[in-house]
Order: C-alpha cells, then structure tokens, then sequence
C-alpha cells in the first residue's frame, strides 16, 4: 500500500508542477489503512517542498480531509500536531495546516491554533500566516469579501482569548486587532462604492 501510495503521490506532484493540477479524486479513504497518519505526514511534507506557492496546494491536500469520520478527524488531528512540532516554525506549513483546519476540520481549527502558540508561538512566525481565506463559493450576489477577512481574523483572536496567561500573547492580539480594523475599513469603503453604483 505504502509504496503504491507513494508512487502516486509523485506522479500527482510532477502533473501539479507542470500543471497546478491537483487530484480531483478524494483521497479521504486513505485513514482506513493503519499507515495513514504517516502517508498523509509525508505527503504534506511533499507540498511544503513543492517551489513557490500557489493556492492549488491547499486544494490538493484538501483531497484528504472531505467528510472524515470523528475517527478519523482525530487522527488527522494528530498528523497535523506532528506537523506542527515539526514545523512549527515554517509559515508556508503552518499557512497550508491552518487552512486545511479552517476549511476541511473547523471544530478543530481553535485548538490548532493554540497547540501551536504554546509550542513555537512566534510573533514573527504568526504575522507570516495566512489566516484568512482567498476565495469564497459564489452566492450570486455581490461579497464584501473584507467581511469574511474580518471573521477569519476575529476567529483567530477568540481562539487566543482561550489560552491563560493572557499577557504572553497581547502582541499577537494588537497585531489581529489591527489587521480586523483594517478589513472593516476596506469593507465599509466597499459598501460605498457599491451604494453609489459602482461595481
């Protein structure tokens, strides 16, 4: 399994890099094999090595994380936890991790959040994070996509809020505070252009 597994992932990689074409197959049933937790751990490593960065990388290791069990929501829990202590300190990991927790595992993406700030937490590292999503399924109606930056963000501070010893994290929440008022800005501005016609 591991080595047909693998040899897979490699030919996914070179389409992705030739490409930016991700598996559109789901890969979810791969935490039925008891290897699971390190394939997926592999592959993701894979992702990080991949040069430059482009949002096609969360859609392929999304592939692993549509509807999972609570069975197995756990053990991708676990895949990401060593993930995160392994590296801890690469924002483009921690970037991909947050958004595979945000979109595929959100009851789990707060606790994410705070295993990483009471390991490696980094003001530098955090600042260097993707914490919002860059795209959103079309409703048919005009978005004010600030808003849901904004939401992503307050996420984030609640998450923190969470956490004793509140003091070791007031930089981080300055940090969120500000980048919140700055999404709101831009949606209020937004607001206008479309009040007065403009799309």
């Amino acid at each position: 399994m591991s080595i047909f597994f693998n040899e897979y992932i490699d030919y996914r990689l070179e389409i992705y890099k030739e490409h930016y074409s991700s598996p559109r197959a789901l890969l979810n049933k791969i935490w039925e094999f008891p290897e699971a937790e390190k394939l997926v751990y592999d592959t993701l490593v894979k992702l990080l090595l991949v040069d430059g960065y482009s949002f096609g990388i969360n859609d392929f290791a999304f592939v692993f994380f549509v509807q999972l069990s609570d069975e197995f929501q756990l053990a991708a829990v676990r895949t990401l936890e060593k993930l995160i202590v392994d590296y801890g300190k690469n924002g483009k990991m921690l970037s991909l991790i947050w958004n595979i927790t945000r979109n595929r595992l959100p009851a789990h993406y707060g606790h994410l959040i705070r295993y990483w700030l009471q390991i490696h937490g980094d003001i530098e590292v955090f600042k260097k994070c993707d914490w919002t999503n860059n795209s959103f399924s079309h409703t048919g109606e005009r978005q004010i996509w600030a808003d849901f930056r904004a939401k992503d963000f307050q996420f984030v501070y609640n998450a923190i809020a969470e956490l004793p010893d509140q003091y070791k994290y007031v930089e981080y929440h300055a940090w969120i505070t500000d980048r919140i008022a700055m999404e709101m800005r831009s949606g209020d501005w937004e607001r206008k252009r479309l009040y007065r016609g403009y799309r």
